[in-house]
């Protein structure tokens, strides 16, 4: 199989493994959030939080050590080298499993008192039983993916995600809460932990040849920074400041349904890019610059494509779609997602966001990427302690936003440094008139006929004449799906 065809079929799978993984995760929030109610939830979703904030921690930035050197030393044919470097990762990552679990049950009191949340006392046990299997489940993901067999990741997240889905709606209708779903969701980690490990033989029993590691402890102790900086600037980070200001709050789940529904809506497309866009740029770059910078000029109209109409008609009916969503006790989330939502839609359908630290990361200028990040999220956290207690969750959000959209600007110029600008100004004009145009039209009519569904159908007719009568559907990111899938473009 040629390197296009691979990655585009890794993209494609990737892509479906992403979105129903994430999408049936915001499936489940929607579940949680409808069936505990606003205060209940903002608990769920403090406890949670601590969770996953542990679990970026343990990653230890191995997992784009598996991205990145999988497939490169796959193409050199070192297959020893790759079950050293697998087993190697594998006892670092149980190592530190070990060492964190050990610390956060010994300061477990001190961390409650911190984050204003008794819950991390009273289910510590079923915390960190989570953080490890799911932090197992994690690596044997990034594993495959590295392998490019997206497809199998694809059916077993889905699978398990259905499984949480539907194990919490018999346990939420039979009135159990937090501690129940807590015991759910490490009984189908834990399985779908077993799959993953039957599923990769060639590494546990493999033959392994010994090799010299510096450099690639090098690349990790970039990645280790890159998570922690990821951490200050990422959701969780906002949300355990909220707690510590505010308590479980519903401030607490107004940042939650808010930041949850803006990335979703980004990564709906964006998806297929994470986890394996650094193995397709790592690989792209032995071939030249010019393969990066026309692949970042595809990757921004693609964004453009899809994410820019969609996220102007979610502003438009913000409302309107939460409490379609949500219910109208979660209304008052409405400004805070438009905050959010206006800001960092920016970032991505005009300068790809995260691709360009992909991109960086894939030519060896790590350094550059973790110093803006480490100078932008220090900024972010102590603006944030300032703001939080006179503005709660819009303040929070927003100055994550703005700091989402700095960083992108900066790295997207970085970027172009190496490897040349080159921006399609035309194509982007084209979908921002036909988005705005249409938009205005579906405004219009919903004073007449009040469905948000229906504005919706109306806005996707609109968007796709629009496309056709400006030729954007002839554009070269649409051939090369349409090739892919053996689909010839309308002349």
């Amino acid at each position: 199989m040629s390197f296009l065809n691979k990655s585009i079929s890794g993209l494609i799978w990737n892509h479906f493994s992403k979105v129903a993984d994430f999408g049936l995760a915001y499936l489940l929030s929607i579940i949680v959030a409808r069936m505990m109610g606003i205060h209940e939830y903002s608990v769920y979703v403090a406890t949670m939080s601590i969770a996953s904030f542990m679990l970026l921690i343990v990653s230890g930035g191995f997992d784009e050590v598996l991205t990145k050197y999988v497939p490169y030393y796959t193409g050199l044919n070192k297959e020893g080298y790759i079950i050293y470097l697998v087993k190697v990762i594998f006892c670092l990552r149980l190592s530190i499993l070990g060492i964190v679990s050990i610390v956060v049950y010994f300061t477990r009191i001190k961390i409650s008192i911190f984050f204003n949340n008794s819950n991390i006392v009273e289910y510590i046990f079923l915390i960190l039983l989570y953080i490890i299997i799911q932090s197992l489940v994690n690596f044997f993901t990034n594993l495959l993916i590295a392998q490019y067999k997206t497809k199998k990741v694809f059916i077993i997240n889905t699978i398990s995600r259905l499984l949480n889905i539907a194990f919490a709606i018999i346990l939420l209708n039979k009135g159990y809460g937090l501690q129940e779903v807590l015991v759910q969701f490490i009984i189908v980690s834990f399985t779908t932990l077993l799959i993953y490990f039957l599923l990769s033989p060639r590494f546990i029993s493999g033959k392994n040849e010994k090799f010299k590691l510096s450099h690639i402890f090098n690349f990790s102790y970039a990645m280790i920074i890159n998570s922690i900086l990821g951490i200050v600037l990422g959701k969780y980070t906002s949300i355990l400041l909220l707690n510590h200001h505010l308590g479980s709050s519903v401030e607490i789940a107004y940042f939650e349904i808010a930041y949850s529904l803006e990335v979703i809506i980004e990564y709906i497309f964006a998806l297929g890019f994470y986890g394996i866009g650094l193995s397709i740029t790592s690989e792209l770059a032995t071939h030249g610059v010019s393969k990066l910078k026309s692949a970042r000029t595809l990757v921004i109209q693609y964004y453009q494509l899809f994410v820019f109409p969609l996220s102007i008609f979610c502003i438009v009916f913000a409302e309107e779609i939460i409490t379609l969503l949500y219910s109208s006790q979660y209304k008052s989330v409405t400004s805070v997602f438009r905050t959010f939502l206006s800001i960092n839609f920016l970032a991505v359908t005009l300068f790809a966001r995260d691709f360009n630290a992909t991109i960086l990361f894939s030519i060896g200028k790590e350094r550059k990427v973790l110093l803006l990040r480490f100078l932008l999220g220090l900024l972010t956290v102590v603006t944030n302690y300032l703001f939080i207690p006179t503005y709660g969750a819009i303040g929070a959000i927003g100055i994550l936003g703005l700091s989402f959209l700095i960083i992108t600007i900066f790295e997207y110029f970085m970027v172009s440094h190496h490897i040349g600008f080159g921006y399609d100004f035309l194509f982007a004009a084209k979908v921002i008139f036909v988005s705005i145009f249409s938009i205005l039209v579906v405004y219009i009519f919903s004073s007449f006929i009040h469905s948000v569904l229906i504005d919706s159908l109306l806005y996707l007719i609109l968007i796709i004449v629009g496309y056709f009568l400006l030729k954007i559907h002839k554009s070269e990111i649409i051939n090369i799906f349409l090739r892919k899938f053996n689909i010839s473009n309308v002349n």
